[in-house]
């Protein structure tokens, strides 16, 4: 599990980990921003658990890839949009 974690961070984008499936996460497959979900689930789910010194590698990594999660997420929202 942490190996994931560490591997979302890692990727650069929340997005592309979310719309190609790569971590379980309980974000929808349906809906908009998704990448920049997934990066707040990250973090939760990293503070939540007793992880000794993951938390300050992997917190950090999420929160400076938000924002390039929610430049993509915005251009992924046609694709997004269109899924019924």
């Amino acid at each position: 599990m942490k190996i994931a974690l560490l591997f979302l961070c890692l990727t650069g984008c929340g997005t592309f980990t979310s719309h190609m499936r790569w971590v379980d996460t309980t974000v929808s497959d349906h809906g908009i921003y998704r990448g920049v979900k997934t990066d707040a689930e990250t973090i939760g789910d990293v503070c939540k658990s007793e992880s000794g010194a993951w938390p300050v590698v992997i917190v950090p990594l999420c929160v400076l890839d938000m924002p390039l999660s929610a430049v993509a997420d915005t251009f992924m929202l046609p694709v997004d949009l269109s899924k019924p």
